[in-house]
């Protein structure tokens, strides 16, 4: 069936918390003006607090009803302005919208799952999951579960991560937020109500229905793109035959408000393994990145990669921090590192693993010993904070060159490549920012072929020519069938992005999708479309 159909709002007598006064919301409630993109919004007249989906339906009527505008606030843990209430005059955060956990069996896929409201951060869940803390329906489970989705920033609000279906190291294994959705509930801009379950309403071809609540019935064409062959979040994610929920996930909070989120959950692995190897070239972990991946025996969750220059950064941290360090002492020999994340069961299953990488190694002239591994929890930290230093460092610099010259920041790309074409992307990237002589790091999801590039610019001038070369790497990448976009979305600082990963005519469709859901364009104005 293909037919959405939402449900009256039962708003009678509801009313939503509001903070208004433009002057009152600037002075007292700014940290919810911006968020981790650094934009700020000075525009907000009303700031609506909802505690459940009823209170969210019942601000978007009234908000509707002034032929207003309204940005909706989760966590602000975004990089890209999705958050940022620029030119509108309402926001609506959902930071209070949170209920306790439940956690259940699902009895007709016999899957775990766990019921969340919109703003439960996701350190919160994985506390629960982990503690066992949470309210539990029938069955209890027998052992810890776990959601292993892994967005970099734990304090994110899960309707945010599912908003812009969020990703992390682990999406190598487990993909992004998206293969772990199985049911949500979104306010849509007339204030009714939809709930999606996965697998009840799919796509009849490219064409979906909305019968509104007034008895009107509007068909939904979905274009004829061709997707990214990689990790993606720009734009809609649309494909024949879809199953509706995936619109909405992704959607940047364009087509309605996500409320209310099944995750599925599976049982925790027993045991991981967690380790980093120091190669001698960056060509070396490019072909060693081949063979894991190919290898039928090692199938590792999380791959992470450290260029040349981000050692330069880091082996100067080390030397500042002395021996309270969380960095390793690095061999000059080391030129390149990659972190690999595997899990495991028995001692058998870890000496396949074991033997696996040392014949992998051994096939790219490396040894065992040129490695840093451990098992528990606390390695993993040790291993975080020594991946978190690199960002940091680069955090360090650019706040420093801030202060002589205020406009300065630093350029982070998002984009992913097919696997076959890692190799050539690495050295297109090294070749443009060698060329035109600006400071760089390159580090990330290599596992994924997505690399992320830290630009360092040192004037107002390289960082005009670090924003051109940023296009120039994005039209490489689309042309070969990669993403601008493959984890932070698009927001509002990145849709000139949107307009090299697809035609002006597939975009326009998209704007048509968004008008079927919202004809005066009340929802996240300026996010994804001018």
């Amino acid at each position: 069936m293909n037919l959405l159909k939402p449900s009256p709002p039962k708003t009678e007598g509801i009313n939503c918390p509001k903070i208004f006064g433009r002057r009152r919301i600037n002075e007292r409630y700014a940290q919810f003006l911006e968020d981790e993109s650094k934009l700020i919004g000075t525009s907000v007249a009303n700031l609506y607090f909802p505690r459940n989906s009823e209170e969210v339906s019942t601000a978007i009527r009234e908000i509707s009803q002034r032929e207003e505008g309204v940005v909706v606030s989760g966590g602000r843990t975004g990089i890209t302005g999705g958050a940022v209430p620029v030119e509108v005059k309402n926001l609506i955060s959902l930071e209070r919208m949170v209920r306790p956990i439940r956690v259940f069996k699902d009895e007709n896929s016999g899957e775990w799952r766990a019921w969340v409201t919109a703003g439960v951060r996701l350190a919160d869940l994985l506390s629960s999951l982990k503690k066992q803390n949470f309210m539990v329906e029938k069955e209890k489970p027998p052992r810890e579960l776990f959601y292993p989705v892994d967005p970099t920033e734990t304090l994110a609000h899960l309707g945010g991560t599912v908003a812009t279906n969020a990703s992390g190291a682990r999406t190598l294994y487990f993909g992004p937020t998206r293969d772990w959705v199985r049911w949500i509930k979104v306010v849509l801009a007339d204030g009714s109500i939809l709930e999606l379950r996965r697998g009840e309403v799919t796509a009849e071809g490219r064409e979906l229905r909305l019968l509104r609540t007034d008895g009107t019935e509007t068909k939904i064409i979905l274009p004829s793109i061709h997707m990214p062959k990689t990790k993606n979040t720009a734009g809609y994610f649309i494909k024949e035959g879809m199953d509706a929920i995936d619109l909405f996930i992704g959607s940047e909070g364009t087509l309605g408000i996500i409320t209310e989120i099944e995750f599925k959950l599976i049982e925790m692995p027993k045991e991981f393994l967690y380790a980093c190897v120091f190669f001698r070239s960056e060509e070396q972990v490019v072909e060693f990145v081949a063979k894991i991946k190919s290898n039928p025996t090692l199938k590792p969750l999380a791959l992470e990669y450290f260029d040349p220059n981000s050692l330069v950064l880091l082996r100067k941290k080390r030397q500042e921090e002395g021996s309270s360090s969380n960095i390793p002492n690095l061999s000059d020999k080391t030129e390149a590192i990659l972190y690999i994340e595997i899990a495991f069961s028995t001692e058998e299953e870890l000496g396949e693993i074991y033997s696996g990488l040392k014949k992998l190694l051994a096939e790219v002239e490396m040894g065992m010993e040129e490695s840093w591994a451990g098992f528990e929890y606390h390695d993993l930290e040790m291993m975080k904070l020594f991946r978190h230093a690199l960002p940091e460092t680069v955090n360090t610099i650019i706040s420093h060159r801030k202060r002589k010259i205020p406009e300065l920041h630093k350029i982070g790309t998002d984009m992913a490549v097919p696997d076959e074409h890692l190799g050539h992307i690495l050295k297109f990237y090294r070749s443009k920012l060698e060329e035109a002589r600006l400071e760089y790091v390159i580090f990330g999801h290599i596992g994924n072929g997505h690399l992320h590039i830290n630009i360092l610019p040192r004037s107002a001038e390289e960082l005009a020519r670090g924003f051109m070369i940023y296009k120039e790497f994005a039209c490489e990448v689309v042309r070969l069938k990669g993403s601008v976009s493959a984890e932070h979305g698009i927001g509002r600082m990145k849709k000139d992005f949107l307009a090299i990963q697809y035609s002006r005519e597939i975009i326009e469709q998209m704007y048509n999708i968004k008008k079927c859901f919202d004809p005066m364009g009340v929802l996240n104005p300026g996010v994804l479309f001018n």
